[in-house]
């Protein structure tokens, strides 16, 4: 039975109302979910405000996020690390989906490999000359 997602969040951060979430899924470029990828909101200075890891499905939920403007920084082992900026209104929350380049990932490597293939087909035409 895949885990659910830990909320992660901090209650005084957020302003009147309900409280903002940010929620959605990681992914890698070839649609497999990316279990325990780190969710990182951080504040225009880049500080870091609060923190979400998903789940076996590759879900997250950042709860009580504070209301306005804030980067989020998406890493995970063996993955290229993601970073936008999204805009959380107090509306009760936004999703936002990531799709990583996960190095052991087929669809990642493909295009590794194409250039790898073509490299040594290069190196070869050289070298017979």
């Amino acid at each position: 039975m895949p885990s659910r997602p830990a909320p992660v969040g901090i209650p005084s951060g957020r302003r009147g109302g309900r409280p903002c979430t940010l929620h959605g899924s990681v992914l890698s470029l070839s649609g497999a979910p990316v279990a325990r990828a780190a969710v990182w909101l951080l504040d225009e200075g880049g500080s870091s405000v609060l923190r979400a890891v998903s789940d076996d499905a590759g879900s997250y939920r950042v709860a009580a996020v504070p209301e306005g403007r804030h980067h989020v920084l998406v890493t995970a082992p063996h993955a290229e690390p993601e970073i936008v900026t999204v805009d959380v209104r107090e509306q009760g929350g936004r999703r936002r989906d990531f799709a990583m380049q996960v190095w052991d990932d087929p669809a990642a490597n493909l295009t590794a490999e194409t250039l790898g293939e073509l490299d040594e087909t290069a190196a070869q035409r050289r070298f017979d000359r």
